[in-house]
């Protein structure tokens, strides 16, 4: 079952997250700012948040303490003042 990914907040976070999160065969749209990105599934979707905060973390380790989290159900990831999130 198809499941996306939306991006929301800041400009600049939203793109960092975007470029984090966006894999070979995931589908982006964009709506002004903001991004929705379509996985083929939630396995996937979960995959690909869990992967973009690793590599956040590991891009910015100064800025991962205060900056950078994520929830215990890899449905969120807060980047600053930008989070994408599962879609239900």
């Amino acid at each position: 079952m198809k499941t996306t990914i939306t991006i929301t907040g800041q400009p600049s976070g939203n793109r960092t997250l975007l470029h984090a999160i966006q894999t070979s065969d995931s589908e982006v749209e964009s709506f002004f700012n903001n991004f929705v990105i379509t996985f083929s599934s939630k396995k996937e979707a979960k995959e690909a948040i869990s992967n973009a905060y690793e590599s956040l973390v590991h891009e910015e380790p100064d800025f991962a303490e205060d900056g950078i989290s994520f929830n215990e159900h890899l449905s969120k990831l807060w980047y600053d003042a930008s989070v994408a999130f599962l879609d239900k």
